[in-house]
């Protein structure tokens, strides 16, 4: 009896040892594995997901600085005397802003500043937007009774009254200024101290519409203790060709300043902006130079043509609202003899059922630069007046850097005047992106 009771001990002993099966093994790989699979899956999508709202975090701040800058800059266009439109010798010109609209349409040019050796090229369709304007400086006031404030000389460096025989001149600014306060004269000092040969905007004292854009010659120029006088240059500089295509000459398009102009008022340095989207590798940025105006001339050397704004923008589109009263009845606004849709350029109906916005169409011009067609006359029986600028929108499209797998955004059916196809391939629709668009209110120029 003894020895049966220890064998038994012994069996229950070597069944509790005896472990798992091999299908238990399995089973529980299996689920490990599962549940491996599982919890690596949950990282990998919480990891694509930071990435994508951090891109996204990043594509929102960049539109809104982006919009912000344009806005900003857009607002004060023309601060300092330039209007929106002027008529010289029948050519029209639009000084404070200008649009290179779907630019290389056509097989045309992509280069930002023509001519510059390695300079920045443009995404294909966007725009570029150009903005003028005394926008970071201050505007200096004349003494008009100081008959030495303001001086124009001829070829031979002899006094002139003669405007359409000036080539130079000096014009005076003193602090205090003729209405007895503190005048800021620093950045007129520190850009003859630089010795930059800035854009001058001379505004005549008797009518603001009269004023001339010349070129600060900083050699000749002084600076006192309490005055500061700007020599400058009508022709003959190395901008003054430049300069000469933003104001409108009164001696049949010649390069000298308008006759009117006899008297300044007041002085502004002239600065100019370009927005462009830089067809940069992998991904395509907003971009601006900072041109001497009217030039080709980086401001600040090769460098300041390619600044860049803000990253994974992919569309940039602009177009300019005017309000004029070309429409039903039509006149023959081209002189062609005839009445017909030909003579609609654009329309402004009171009810809405048109517009007045330029670029936004399949039908709009896309000349670069554009000219407006409207005479300045709106006296002439049958002529139409000229319309007037008064609104600028800014649409921006930002994408996120890298693609979502499995993600397609929807297609964006117009935008403006651009061709859209290549925004709407199954490859861009994998990117996460946003469209923002804001419209300006032009309250600085006329």
């Amino acid at each position: 009896m003894r020895h049966r009771a220890i064998h038994f001990s012994h069996s229950r002993a070597a069944h509790r040892q005896a472990g798992f099966t091999l299908l238990e093994l399995l089973v529980v790989i299996v689920l490990v594995a599962m549940l491996t699979v599982g919890l690596l899956d949950i990282f990998d999508r919480n990891a694509t997901l930071a990435k994508t709202q951090n891109q996204l975090a990043d594509l929102q701040q960049g539109l809104r600085t982006s919009q912000n800058l344009m806005g900003r800059l857009s607002r004060m266009a023309g601060r300092g005397g330039l209007p929106a439109m002027i008529n010289d010798g029948g050519v029209r010109r639009l000084p404070a802003i200008t649009v290179i609209d779907n630019i290389g349409a056509g097989g045309g040019s992509l280069e930002v500043v023509p001519g510059l050796a390695d300079g920045p090229t443009a995404l294909a369709g966007t725009d570029v937007l150009t903005v003028r304007g005394a926008f970071t400086t201050s505007i200096g006031q004349v003494n008009t009774v100081d008959n030495a404030a303001f001086v124009l000389r001829d070829s031979a460096g002899l006094p002139t009254e003669s405007a359409s025989l000036a080539t130079s001149g000096t014009v005076v600014l003193r602090t205090p200024s003729p209405t007895g306060r503190t005048q800021v004269l620093d950045d007129f000092n520190n850009a003859i101290t630089m010795g930059m040969n800035e854009a001058l905007v001379l505004v005549s004292n008797v009518d603001e519409s009269i004023y001339a854009v010349v070129e600060l010659n900083p050699g000749a120029s002084a600076i006192g203790p309490s005055s500061v006088t700007l020599a400058f240059n009508v022709t003959g500089g190395m901008h003054t060709d430049g300069y000469r295509q933003l104001y409108a000459s009164g001696n049949g398009g010649s390069p000298v300043l308008p006759t009117a102009l006899t008297s300044v008022g007041w002085v502004g340095i002239l600065e100019e902006y370009r927005f462009y989207v830089r067809d940069a590798v992998p991904n395509p940025m907003l971009s601006m130079a900072r041109m001497f105006p009217g030039t080709q001339t980086p401001y600040g050397g090769d460098a300041s043509a390619e600044l860049d704004v803000a990253e994974d923008i992919r569309e940039f589109q602009v177009a300019l609202g005017f309000d004029s009263v070309l429409g039903d009845p039509l006149v023959d606004a081209n002189g062609d003899g005839q009445t017909n849709d030909d003579d609609v350029v654009l329309t402004e109906y009171e009810d809405g059922e048109n517009d007045d916005w330029l670029f936004n169409g399949d039908d709009d011009p896309m000349v670069s630069p554009w000219i407006p067609p409207w005479d300045n006359d709106d006296g002439t029986p049958g002529v139409p007046p000229r319309p007037e600028l008064y609104y600028l929108r800014i649409n921006t499209l930002a994408r996120t850097r890298s693609p979502v797998l499995k993600y397609q955004a929807p297609e964006i059916p117009t935008m403006e005047n651009a061709v859209v196809t290549p925004l709407n391939t199954f490859e861009e629709r994998l990117h996460r992106r946003q469209l923002l668009s804001t419209i300006i209110d032009l309250r600085n120029i006329s």
